[in-house]
């Protein structure tokens, strides 16, 4: 007996010892997968045409719409979606029913083996996903065991709005051809709906600065520069802050409330934002133009909800949009992007959101919020940025960009708050 509890003993403690060694075991010194380089022009159009894939499928009833995304589709919204939260490469294939995923993920406080590389392998019979086969590290995973890791992770995203929102959403994913084909249910019904489940958290705090925004630009006739809206709706976040202890949730739903002022659309409730009925036109002037200041606010909104890098993604999806049928693509508007998607950053670092409060509220200049534009090109053509620029990674694009950055890190407000 008093083996027995010895030996019980002994397992207590090995136990987190044994699984320890084994995490570390699969971890690798280099990564499977390199990191990409930025998105090219190519890669944004096709994600123009998928969206226009969604648009152009629109109906007033309940309909069935189908996407097809390629392998390199794949990667993208999954790059996207790990550049959140780590540093990492991701490589997928499809081949016929069967799609292989890879990543590496960097694992940061490791510096000599900070790579997690994971594999896994999907069928789809019946239209139905099936893991075939996972890997982390140099180890094969058991296909009962690697099958209940998948049930327990989806059992935890259940719990998330927007995985309860995609269940609602998606009828049926099947491979063929080497793509993937995604059908799911639209209506303005579905959508209302989405939009009551990612939001119904934030709903009463964002009643408290539409109210307050609504105030504000009560007479829809005056045009305001966005800086002089800014400083009493964050005036008011600072107060509640000093309340509840919460900066960043205040700032999130700030944020969120001006976002939809900006963009009070069909993009609205697809990202989540508050419905901005009855709040009048958008008359926001940044550097003396309306766009300029929708596109500050949609990035940092989008830098809020996501990160700065998916907030500089869209801004240059939304040029590239423009430059094949639209306006053409403009650095000045890339600049508003820039600056926006660094405010939104700021704005829910917990280093900075009070401070950032504070310094809004005190009042600010256009030159604190916006860099100048003076010198950057606008209304350019797709086959003029092809051939001026060759792509997103292009010297003279990068340099483009880094002016820029440049303009925005000598503002006041970006030199004085900054995050670790």
């Amino acid at each position: 007996m008093r083996t027995l509890l010895k030996l019980s003993l002994w397992l207590i403690l090995l136990s987190p010892l044994a699984a320890a060694l084994l995490f570390w075991l699969t971890l690798s010194p280099a990564p499977l997968v390199s990191e990409h380089p930025p998105l090219s022009h190519q890669d944004l159009l096709q994600a123009r045409r998928l969206l226009h894939q969604h648009q152009q499928q629109a109906g007033s009833q309940e309909d069935r719409r189908e996407l097809v995304f390629t392998a390199r589709d794949l990667e993208m919204a999954a790059r996207l979606l790990l550049q959140r939260h780590f540093e990492s490469g991701v490589r997928v294939t499809i081949e016929e029913d069967r799609l292989r995923a890879e990543a590496s993920l960097r694992i940061p406080g490791l510096p000599s083996r900070p790579w997690l590389n994971l594999a896994l392998t999907l069928q789809t019979p019946q239209r139905h996903p099936v893991l075939v086969r996972m890997q982390a590290g140099p180890f094969t995973i058991p296909q009962p065991i690697a099958r209940g890791l998948l049930a327990r992770l989806l059992e935890r995203a259940a719990h998330r709005p927007e995985y309860r929102v995609a269940r609602s959403l998606i009828d049926t994913l099947w491979l063929e051809d080497g793509r993937l084909h995604l059908r799911y249910r639209w209506s303005p019904e579905l959508a209302t709906h989405a939009y009551d489940v990612l939001s119904d958290a934030d709903r009463d705090l964002n009643a408290i600065y539409i109210a307050q925004l609504r105030q504000q630009t009560s007479d829809a006739s005056l045009e305001k520069r966005l800086v002089q809206v800014l400083p009493p709706l964050f005036a008011l976040a600072r107060e509640r802050t000093q309340a509840n202890g919460d900066a960043v949730s205040e700032n999130r739903a700030l944020l969120g409330v001006l976002a939809a002022w900006a963009r009070p659309g069909e993009a609205a409730p697809l990202l989540g934002l508050p419905p901005a009925r009855r709040l009048p036109p958008f008359r926001a002037r940044l550097r003396g133009r309306i766009d300029l200041a929708r596109h500050f606010l949609i990035s940092a909104l989008l830098a809020v909800r996501g990160n700065d890098a998916l907030a500089n993604t869209a801004g240059v999806y939304k040029e590239v949009d423009d430059a094949v049928g639209g306006s053409g693509f403009s650095f000045a508007d890339l600049a508003a992007d820039r600056a926006g998607s660094r405010f939104g950053a700021l704005a829910v670092h917990p280093d900075t959101a009070f401070a950032l409060q504070t310094l809004i509220a005190t009042g600010i200049t256009e030159d604190d919020l916006m860099p100048p534009i003076d010198a950057l090109a606008e209304g350019l053509p797709l086959d003029r940025i092809q051939r001026d620029y060759h792509d997103l990674n292009s010297p003279r694009y990068r340099a483009a960009i880094r002016l820029i950055d440049h303009r925005i890190a000598t503002l006041r407000l970006y030199r004085t708050l900054t995050t670790p």
